[in-house]
Parts: structure tokens; sequence; C-alpha cells
């Protein structure tokens, strides 16, 4: 049985989950702009269905890039993760960390 994306709310705001759940847990983040409505793949772009607001598209596969978060900060991944893995960092690169100086040993 195939299932639809649906919308629901939860805590963290709006999205759209596959109604076959429990069985299928596939979710897709709500459009950026509104936040209310599914970004769409159609005639070579990615449009939200409610608003009509262009969305950034994934340049390796037909997903869009959504804003995540990681342990190294925010960055932009792809809606298809796992099948696609592309991801762009967001924002100024955090400088490397440096060894703190190490002070002379005196005899």
């Amino acid at each position: 049985m195939e299932g639809r994306l649906q919308r629901r709310d939860g805590a963290r705001g709006t999205f759209y989950g596959c109604s076959n759940r429990p069985y299928c847990g596939h979710t897709q983040n709500a459009c950026p702009h509104c936040g209310t409505g599914l970004p769409v793949s159609a005639d070579g772009s990615v449009r939200c269905l409610d608003c009509g607001q262009p969305v950034a598209e994934c340049p390796r596969c037909d997903g869009w890039l959504q804003l995540k978060s990681g342990r190294h900060g925010p960055f932009l991944g792809c809606s298809n993760w796992p099948g696609c893995p592309h991801t762009q960092n967001v924002g100024p690169a955090r400088p490397p960390l440096r060894p703190a100086p190490v002070p002379p040993r005196h005899p």
C-alpha cells in the first residue's frame, strides 16, 4: 500500500509525514518561507504548494535543501536524505582549533 504525505503539527512546528505510519516513518519539513506548505519539484524547479515561493534545489537530485542542525552548527541538507547525502555549509566557516601554547619547562 502506497502512502501519501499528510500535514501534521508537532512540537517543533508543521511537517509532513507518511500516511502509513507506523510502518513508514518518512517525514518532510514544511516550506521554509510560509512554514505550512509542502515544497514539490515541478517544471525544473522546486516551489511551495501553499505560498508559491521558490525553494533552493539540491544540485544532486530532485530534492530541495532544508536547514538542519549538526554538531558543527547549522547546514543545508537534501530533503531526500539518506538517499542523497548532499550538504552545504551555512554562514562563515568556523576557524580551525589551535592547541594552547605550552609554557617552557625550567630545569
